[in-house]
C-alpha cells in the first residue's frame, strides 16, 4: 500500500512532497522572511518613510508638471533623484516579496492528491 498522502497535526498532506522538503527545506529562511518583512513594514510605516517620500515626490511633480506653486514641495533634491531612489528601493522590495512567495509556495505544495492509493 503507498499512499500518496499523510496526515499530520497540520492537515493531510502530499507524502512525496513532505519528504521531499523534509530533505531540503530550512525552514530557517521563514525567519530571515520576517526579518525582511520588519525592514520593509518599518520603511513603508514610518512617518518619514516612503509614504511621506512619495507625498514629497508628488509636490515636486504637481509644481513643475502643472505648475501649481501653492504647494509646499520640499527643495534641496532633483525630483529625478527622488524617482530613482524610490524605484530602486521598491524594485528591491518587490524581489524581496518575490523571494518570500517563492520560499512559501514550497509549503504551497504540500496540497494533497485528491486520491490514494489503497
Amino acid at each position: 500500500m503507498n499512499k500518496k498522502n499523510c496526515d499530520t497535526n497540520y492537515g493531510t498532506l502530499d507524502s512525496k512532497k513532505l519528504e521531499e522538503l523534509q530533505q531540503n527545506f530550512d525552514t530557517t529562511k521563514i525567519l530571515v522572511a520576517v526579518d525582511t518583512i520588519d525592514e520593509i513594514r518599518y520603511r513603508i510605516c514610518e512617518p518619514d518613510g516612503i509614504r511621506q517620500d512619495l507625498l514629497d515626490l508628488h509636490s515636486m511633480a504637481h509644481t513643475i508638471i502643472n505648475g501649481d506653486s501653492t504647494i509646499n514641495a520640499p527643495r534641496g533634491r532633483c525630483i529625478w533623484e527622488v524617482a530613482q531612489d524610490l524605484e530602486l528601493e521598491i524594485d528591491e522590495f518587490a524581489t524581496k516579496l518575490i523571494e518570500i512567495a517563492n520560499l512559501i509556495a514550497k509549503l504551497g505544495e504540500l496540497v494533497p492528491d485528491d486520491e490514494d492509493d489503497d
